[in-house]
């Protein structure tokens, strides 16, 4: 079964809609759904998605109709991997709701070994990997000591929240957001094709 993955849809699910509603697999999305809270839409996406990590601007709204789809600090057997989802983000500007102190991922992640072949989905980017707004790096650096300290088991690392810089760097994956109709398609093999 193959796993499609978008993130950050910021109120405009029209760029994306065809492609996860019919879709014949397994879908993820990594949070920033409304920046409206909007009930509407989240009710409308619950039901074309399986698993939902939740970004910085997701709210205690979209939260609550989105809780039992939610595997934010979940680990799951999938196939013949594990996916493990670790959602909302490190310190922003922006003060929005679901931001985490480097603390708070530090001692969270600290307790999660990785055992086998991972698909890792987050929210956020590490610390210096494809994190770079108005040339500073704004990653998570809880997050990157968790990469380097589980690197033998992660095959695959996707992710959002940073809209300025698109594209890959060995494992990680800093996706297009939804809002413009981007998404990535993920084999059996952990194989992954943006689009």
């Amino acid at each position: 079964m193959q796993v499609l993955v978008f993130t950050d849809l910021h109120d405009n699910i029209d760029r994306i809609i065809d492609k996860i509603s019919n879709f014949d697999g397994f879908v993820c999305f990594l949070g920033d759904l409304s920046n409206r809270q909007d009930i509407r839409l989240a009710e409308r996406i619950y039901d074309m998605i399986d698993y939902y990590i939740p970004g910085n601007i997701d709210g205690p709204i979209i939260l609550d109709i989105m809780e039992s789809k939610n595997f934010h600090y979940r680990l799951i057997r999938f196939q013949n991997f594990d996916i493990f989802g670790f959602g909302f983000s490190n310190p922003t500007p922006f003060n929005t709701y679901g931001e985490l102190s480097e603390n708070e991922i530090h001692k969270n992640l600290s307790k999660i070994k990785l055992r086998r072949d991972t698909l890792l989905l987050t929210h956020m980017p590490p610390y210096g990997i494809l994190d770079t707004v108005n040339g500073k790096n704004v990653g998570s650096k809880s997050l990157l000591e968790f990469i380097h300290k589980n690197r033998q088991y992660i095959r695959a690392h996707l992710f959002g929240h940073i809209h300025e810089v698109i594209g890959n760097e060995g494992v990680h994956y800093n996706l297009k957001p939804a809002f413009l109709g981007g998404y990535a398609i993920i084999d059996e093999n952990l194989n992954i094709r943006m689009y």
